[in-house]
């Protein structure tokens, strides 16, 4: 492969949808070459589709919430069980620290998230529960 194909690889990959004419820019090419270099990579299977991903669209209406649990021991197998089972909690991880848990919350409304905290708080051998809502995510 060379260098002007992988740099047009690289482009695409950040940016599937980047006009063949940036990428001339970029690149300080003619249109034809990247054409040529675009069609090439086509026909090598290198380049099968242009395509963008993206994640689930009713995830950018939903309230993420991290819950932080203190459980007896002897109950935490049990409140683990408990809280596969809860509408709105992702994951749960065992944590070393002053809390034994942590859920992450990913709900659609404020009546959600309080329904989720209420099951935990009522979950047999939970002492504490402390929620933090996510404003927004950093990276």
């Amino acid at each position: 492969m060379t260098s002007n194909e992988k740099n047009i690889l690289l482009l695409l990959e950040k940016d599937s949808r980047i006009s063949i004419q940036k990428i001339c820019r970029n690149m300080n090419i003619s249109r034809s070459t990247v054409y040529n270099l675009i069609t090439g990579l086509k026909n090598k299977g290198i380049i099968k589709r242009f395509t963008i991903e993206r994640g689930d669209i009713d995830d950018i209406h939903k309230i993420t919430a991290y819950i932080v649990i203190k459980c007896e021991k002897i109950h935490c197998i049990n409140a683990v069980e408990k809280f596969k089972t809860l509408q709105g909690a992702k994951n749960c991880s065992y944590v070393f620290g002053e809390y034994d848990f942590v859920i992450l919350a990913s709900v659609s409304s404020i009546k959600e998230l309080h329904q989720l905290r209420f099951d935990i708080h009522n979950t047999e051998g939970v002492t504490f529960a402390n929620t933090t809502i996510v404003q927004h995510k950093c990276f």
